[in-house]
């Protein structure tokens, strides 16, 4: 658990997000997505759907508010 008031980095790899044709979405969308919600230094890479940003919320919180923000803006 990161300490009080200090930023962990962390990468979030996404499965099945612009392959085949299938689960799009634009990396810039999903930066302003993830910053939205309070996720600071988002950088994406290339179209892949891996993602690397700073929070200070644990782990398991983050998985879930990613999980529920990508189904509210893309729809997957």
């Amino acid at each position: 658990m990161p300490e009080k008031g200090r930023m962990m980095i962390y990468i979030a790899l996404l499965r099945g997000v612009n392959g085949g044709g299938r689960n799009k979405i634009k990396m810039a969308e999903l930066r302003r997505a993830l910053e939205a919600i309070g996720f600071s230094q988002v950088q994406t890479y290339i179209q892949s759907g891996n993602i690397l940003f700073e929070s200070n919320e644990r782990e398991e919180s983050l998985q879930k508010q990613t999980e529920k923000r990508i189904e509210e803006e893309f729809g997957f």
